[in-house]
């Protein structure tokens, strides 16, 4: 599967939108653990960005490694 691309305006979108679902980020948040909160937070992404959730979650993890990666360096 080829890489989802988004323009610099689409990834400001898409992490304004994971960082206002807390549950997904936050593990002191008390959602966190709730898999129910979880989905509908990456659905209700995936309906506004117009992509699959797959996509979503693919998306995050990518975001996260690369963050991850610069902090080590």
């Amino acid at each position: 599967m080829a890489e989802l691309k988004f323009s610099s305006e689409q990834m400001e979108q898409f992490i304004d939108l994971y960082r206002s679902f807390e549950c997904l980020w936050n593990i002191k948040c008390r959602d966190y653990r709730d898999i129910n909160k979880r989905n509908n937070a990456y659905e209700a992404i995936a309906d506004i960005m117009n992509i699959s959730i797959e996509n979503v979650k693919k998306k995050i993890n990518n975001i996260r490694s690369t963050y991850l990666q610069e902090k080590k360096s």
